[in-house]
């Protein structure tokens, strides 16, 4: 039997922890249904697949086509939750027929997304099966019996001022047919009728029951035939459409606050180069104007320290760097101008914990839980980002964990970025990063991130390149059977 396909498919190892979403303040932009989402990253593949449904939503047709496609899932989901909840048998079979009723308005529409990108047409292809069509068809055929059961039951049922009333005569009128007619004489259209409530008392159920037992005994034969059937096999779309449609709306509100957008280049070498990327966790604060920062993470030079004065952006940098890959590692898009990442299989943030420790409780901690996070990130493409680690102790011994910590990222050739007040980072042989300040205007903070010191091992390939000395150049004369220049 062929399994349901997936809107949304991934093969996740290890799961984004939540505690990042709170930390960079993700969880406030989007639903806790999409940060469930968004912390399973994709593979290659997955991403790509993604990218283009995207693409697909920025067609107003299509769009509207899978907001429609949507509408229908949730309406069917609310007839399926009141089936299960109906009190009488009656009421069972009125809820039953709108629910099988609405069974085959998804069964045709999710059959009808073949031209909304791959992800849906791998879906459509699925419904659409001649197996599916033929049941689709029979339960079309045996709902128009119900109907007509069904009608000839509630045909006994009217209501006045409230009170229900069985009336066993089948050419009766109620008073919504009555005034109906008399309001179309004198040039008023009422709405039309919508199906009878089937909200009856058990004892006018038991009474129709009793009133119409051949027309009960069919619809009994009629549902059950349907009674193992998998109605709720639609229902798994219903949070996967949602999470592409608000991400797409966050994008939309983004355009609206002059932010832009882009589907990143997926890379087979590990990196995270991105152009003018926006901080969007400052949308919640309702800034305007945000600082667009460049982001440049290589194999090269995988790990950054960020130092710079307090209120110059340094925190708002790291979310700018964090979210926008959590968003690329789902297959959304992010808030830059272009951009080219890997799809790195790990990520996690590090920062102070708000409980009150003392000075070596706290200490204790944050060493606990950075051990854990490099302990996870082994043998992972892991990007780890650490806010102020250390910053609760003396310097000397701040800076002394610092180092150690960072070495073993290092040794595990993770990536990350880390964020200090210890300016004596720059002594180690780690790129840093800083929060620059306008000397000409009181040392105004421009909220923009320069590179400031990059490492000795940076500077030897900077000559290395320069003369042609470097890997890529030696490979390409080597292709090019240069030997003369070797």
């Amino acid at each position: 039997m062929k399994t349901t396909p997936l809107l949304l498919k991934s093969d996740c190892k290890t799961e984004i922890p939540r505690q990042m979403f709170t930390d960079i303040n993700l969880d406030k932009l989007i639903s806790e249904a999409s940060v469930k989402i968004l912390q399973s990253p994709c593979g290659k593949d997955e991403i790509l697949l993604r990218q283009e449904f995207f693409t697909v939503l920025n067609n107003s047709e299509k769009y509207a086509s899978v907001e429609k496609c949507l509408k229908i899932l949730i309406e069917e989901e609310r007839l399926f939750k009141a089936w299960n909840n109906a009190e009488t048998e009656t009421e069972s079979y009125f809820l039953r027929k709108q629910a099988l009723e609405a069974y085959v308005r998804s069964e045709k529409i999710l059959s009808a997304m073949t031209d909304c990108g791959k992800l849906f047409f791998d879906i459509s292809t699925y419904f659409s099966s001649p197996e599916r069509i033929s049941k689709v068809f029979e339960i079309e055929e045996d709902m128009k019996k119900a109907e007509d059961l069904l009608r000839q039951i509630s045909k006994s049922v009217i209501s006045f001022s409230g009170q229900t009333v069985i009336a066993p005569d089948t050419d009766i009128r109620s008073e919504i047919d009555i005034l109906s007619e008399t309001a179309k004489k004198v040039g008023f259209f009422l709405p039309e009728k919508k199906e009878l409530k089937p909200h009856l008392p058990k004892s006018i159920s038991n009474a129709l029951v009793n009133l119409y037992p051949s027309q009960i005994n069919e619809l009994k034969s009629i549902f059950e035939k349907y009674s193992e059937t998998k109605f709720k096999e639609h229902l798994i779309y219903i949070p996967q459409i949602q999470f592409f449609l608000e991400i797409f709306e966050l994008v939309k509100k983004a355009e609206r606050n002059g932010i832009t957008h882009c589907l990143p280049t997926v890379c087979s070498e590990r990196k995270y180069i991105a152009k003018e990327t926006y901080d969007i966790a400052l949308l919640a604060k309702n800034c305007k104007n945000i600082i667009p920062n460049d982001i440049e993470f290589t194999e090269q030079e995988p790990f950054c320290f960020l130092i710079g004065a307090n209120g110059g952006g340094k925190t708002s940098y790291l979310r700018t760097v964090a979210i926008n890959l959590i968003l690329f590692l789902s297959g959304c898009p992010i808030f830059a101008k272009e951009a080219e990442i890997f799809p790195f299989e790990f990520a996690t943030t590090h920062f102070p914990k708000d409980e009150r420790f003392d000075e070596s409780g706290r200490l204790d901690e944050e060493l606990k839980r950075a051990g854990e996070i490099v302990k996870t990130a082994e043998n992972k493409d892991s990007f780890l980002f650490f806010n102020e680690t250390f910053s609760g102790t003396d310097e000397k011994r701040g800076l002394d964990l610092l180092e150690e910590i960072c070495e073993k990222i290092n040794k595990n050739r993770n990536f990350g970025l880390y964020v200090t007040h210890f300016h004596q980072v720059t002594q180690f042989d780690f790129p840093v990063l800083s929060a620059q300040i306008d000397e000409s205007d009181e040392n105004k903070r421009t909220y923009k991130i320069k590179k400031s010191k990059g490492t000795a091992s940076s500077y030897a390939s900077d000559i290395l390149k320069k003369y042609g000395l470097d890997k890529n150049s030696l490979l390409e004369r080597i292709k090019n059977n240069d030997k003369s220049t070797i």
